[in-house]
């Protein structure tokens, strides 16, 4: 039996990851650091700076997609929704359902 690798969200993972996220505006950017999805998730939901960072990331990637200038934080707002601590909600996209 092997030990599993524990990867560390280090600032440098934080960066590369940020990063991703601006680019491709999806949570793939996860994998681009070697981490699970579900782990900047649990980031988010105890670090409130980095669920900033991540909406910053997240309204550049779609205003760049959208080939626009102006502030579409609404309409990411309603494309992507992450779990926000304390919330409860889950992470989802359009057209994605969840078991409840």
């Amino acid at each position: 039996m092997t030990k599993r690798k524990v990867r560390r969200f280090t600032a440098e993972r934080r960066a590369a990851f940020l990063e991703h996220l601006r680019l491709s505006g999806n949570q793939a950017a996860a994998r681009s650091v070697g981490f699970d999805r579900t782990v900047p998730e649990q980031r988010r939901r105890r670090d409130a700076a980095f669920v900033l960072e991540c909406r910053a990331a997240l309204e550049e990637a779609s205003r760049r997609l959208a080939g626009t200038n102006g502030t579409h934080a609404d309409q990411c707002e309603a494309s992507v929704k992450f779990r926000m601590p304390g919330s409860g909600a889950r992470a989802s996209s359009p057209g994605t359902k969840h078991a409840g």
